[in-house]
């Protein structure tokens, strides 16, 4: 099996961190280490969201990710929004699935999950994830 390590961010270059940078030259800086070899990919950065929509849904991908080009990164909030090719082919399930997480996350910010044993236990606030 071969994997392909997809590179949207450069949140470090050289030891220093760039997360305080917009991303429009976080981006540029990631260009500059022309990664065009190798077991990644750096998928292109197009400012023409609805075009690139557009042509997603046409070729039958999932969708796309967008990000505004004058934001920093902050970790532990999300600074990107996905938006879906309704006519995908997991779009219902993946709907499903949302709402399940939405439910879990509505539950968690009560206070109030279900342990294994179906009783109420009152939780602490997870970790986010601090995707780029």
């Amino acid at each position: 099996m071969s994997l392909t390590f997809v590179v949207f961010d450069a949140l470090e270059l050289d030891g220093e961190s760039t997360m305080h940078l917009p991303y429009s030259r976080r981006r540029a800086l990631l260009d500059d280490l022309e990664l065009g070899t190798g077991p990644w990919f750096v998928p292109d950065a197009f400012a023409d969201g609805s075009a690139l929509f557009t042509a997603a849904c046409e070729q039958g991908l999932e969708g796309v990710i967008a990000k505004r080009r004058s934001a920093p990164y902050r970790p532990g909030q999300r600074g990107w929004i996905k938006v879906k090719n309704r006519g995908y082919w997991r779009y219902d399930a993946e709907m499903d699935s949302l709402r399940r997480s939405i439910e879990r996350r509505q539950r968690r910010h009560r206070g109030l999950e279900r342990s294994p044993n179906k009783r109420r236990v009152k939780t602490a606030p997870r970790a986010r994830s601090t995707r780029g």
